[in-house]
């Protein structure tokens, strides 16, 4: 059994907005060092841990103003009405599904695809999660807050995937895929350079 030893100590940005120190990258790093995953021919990167670290980066944990917070709030009720209450242990189902009921120009949300760590759960989890204005706001941890994090202690580190992503996979597999266990697309996220929401996936690719 491996054993990881992780870092969880928190840190403050200039402008007070909290962001946890890297933990998550730490253990990341710790996992391709003991995986030792050789890249296949042809991918541009060897794993999951190689792209996350990469191309990954941590998110901040609010704070929101009022007026940011309502339009939390009505996205929350609205994807409510059209899918019901957001499920617990279903966190890409609850973000991708909450991201495909707004306009495409609402490009202030966005969904993101990495891990996420609480004191609660004491090791970094797969979590799939949006952010609003670069913010997280998370529907599957925190539904009794409207997906306010209510905590200051949680980490969130992941990569951007693009909206049309999503709605393409969504409609190829039939399912909320995650997208970094990309199985379902012939790995294709892992053969190409990666950028932030930007395009990966082209209609077909699945599985």
């Amino acid at each position: 059994m491996l054993k990881l030893k992780i870092d969880t100590t928190m840190g403050m940005t200039d402008n007070n907005i909290q962001v946890a120190t890297p933990t998550i990258k730490s253990y990341l790093l710790q996992l391709k060092r003991l995986m030792k995953r050789k890249k296949p021919e042809g991918w541009h990167y060897s794993s999951m841990e190689d792209l996350l670290l990469q191309e990954g980066k941590s998110y901040a944990l609010g704070p929101f103003d009022e007026a940011n917070r309502v339009t939390i709030y009505e996205l929350y009720n609205h994807l409510c009405d059209y899918h019901g209450t957001p499920k617990p242990k279903q966190c890409y189902y609850n973000s991708q599904t909450a991201l495909m009921t707004l306009h495409p120009s609402q490009d202030r949300l966005r969904y993101v695809e990495g891990y996420a760590l609480s004191p609660n759960i004491g090791i970094p989890i797969p979590h799939g999660f949006l952010t609003f204005d670069q913010k997280v706001v998370d529907f599957t941890w925190y539904r009794d807050s409207f997906g306010i994090v209510s905590e200051r202690n949680v980490e969130y580190y992941g990569i951007e995937i693009h909206r049309a992503d999503i709605a393409e996979a969504l409609i190829d597999t039939e399912m909320a895929q995650s997208h970094l266990d990309n199985w379902w697309a012939d790995w294709h996220l892992y053969k190409n350079k990666f950028t932030n929401n930007e395009r990966y996936y082209i209609e077909g690719q699945g599985v």
